[in-house]
Formats: structure tokens, sequence, C-alpha cells
């Protein structure tokens, strides 16, 4: 059967974290998925722990490539996806039960592009909503969409949100940069017509030393996104 879904997982130096995100895709309400684990070179056991995973579920595909970046990982799974619509999961973080579900019914019943959910960051300390809930409409433009990115009233991930896989006919993540989707949307999102607002927090973002969000070349990185934007506002 064609997937409904592909969910795609840039696997790297992550050996503590993936087995609790891989459980938490396979675990969703939402079946009918391709799950394509992308292992990036990764120097510890990532790579024979997706293959060992890949083994169990037959909705797992497995790609081991050189490593090359996040950006480069998510091509190289967008180039085998098969799926109507395509998700990105970060390989240290989880999901709540039914986000696939929530968010691929949103956007059939909408006719959108692109669907989005909230997100909640985990700490070694706690737990907390990265946004409060927004006072906006359940449909709203790519354009407003991007307006709500730059006003950080929403995250700029992939990862809380679905797209249809015409969005990635003819774009890709650029390779050699940190905030890969910031680039991607702020070229990307004006020309998006419909985009459906999920309202509940279903993803979880692990925050941790080390990661690629509290190194300095992301904010090296995100310094000059910003200033970038004069372009676009």
């Amino acid at each position: 059967m064609k997937p409904l879904l592909s969910i795609i997982v840039p696997v790297y130096n992550t050996e503590k974290y993936i087995e609790k995100t891989i459980k938490s895709i396979l675990s969703q309400k939402l079946q009918n998925f391709e799950l394509i684990l992308v292992d990036d070179g990764s120097p510890d056991n990532c790579g024979v722990i997706c293959d060992m995973y890949a083994k169990i579920d037959s909705r797992i595909k497995v790609i081991h490539k050189e490593n090359g970046g996040l950006s480069s990982a998510r091509n190289a799974g967008l180039d085998e996806a098969e799926g109507d619509y395509i998700g990105f999961v970060d390989s240290d973080d989880y999901l709540e039960p039914f986000m696939y579900k929530k968010l691929v019914d949103a956007i059939i019943l909408g006719n959108g592009d692109i669907s989005f959910c909230r997100l909640k960051r985990i700490t070694k300390d706690c737990e907390y909503f990265f946004h409060k809930r927004l006072k906006i409409e359940e449909v709203i433009s790519g354009e407003e969409l991007l307006r709500l990115i730059f006003l950080s009233k929403i995250d700029a991930s992939s990862c809380t949100k679905i797209f249809k896989k015409d969005f990635f006919r003819a774009r890709r993540f650029q390779v050699g940069i940190t905030n890969e989707d910031f680039e991607l949307f702020y070229k990307s999102l004006a020309t998006v017509k419909k985009v459906i607002y999920v309202e509940d927090t279903y993803y979880a973002y692990q925050e941790r030393e080390n990661s690629i969000t509290t190194g300095t070349k992301f904010k090296k990185d995100l310094f000059n996104n910003i200033c970038n934007m004069k372009k676009y506002i």
C-alpha cells in the first residue's frame, strides 16, 4: 500500500535518544506511513539501531550515507519519499500519539498545503510550552505564517508541520547552514496559499547541551538570517 505520509528522520550521534524517537513514531494513531531513517554517517551505534527497527517493522526504510549535515540527510530522505505528505522529526525528540493523525486530518479536510501544531521544550529540569496559544484563524496564508515566524509567535521548525509533497517538488533544504528551516521558509512561504493551524501541542523538543541549536554556530547563522529578513518584511 502506498503510504499516506513519509516521516523523515535524520540520525546523527543520538544513540541515547533515537529509540524513544522511533517508538513514539511507531505508536502514532495514524498508521499509514513510511518512516525513513537517514543515518548521516553517525559515529555511534545509531545505524545499528536503525537497521534493527527496520527488521521489526516493514514501514521503516534506512538510508546509510556519508556525513553531510542535517539538510543533506533530509534531502536524501525527500529523494526516497513516496507519501502524499511529508513530515520531519529530529532524532532526539518525540511525538505525542495523535500528532500525525490530527495534522493529516486537518490538511486533508482543509485542503491545505501545510498544517502545523505547537511544540513544547524538554530540558533536564522541566518542560515548558514554547509559545502561548495563538489567537489566529484555523486557516491562514503562507505569508501570514511567515509573518508569525518572524515575530516569534510560531516556531521556525519543519518538525511541527506536515507538507504536501508538491511543496518539495522543486525545493530542498540548503546544505551548509545550520538554521535550514528558517532559510527554506522565508524563501518559500509567501507562495503558499493555505496553511491549517492545529491548536494542540504534540511535538516534544529535547533541549540538550552541545546540540546544533545551543552552539555558537547556530547563533551566528540565526543573526545572518535576521539580517536577511529585511528583504522580506
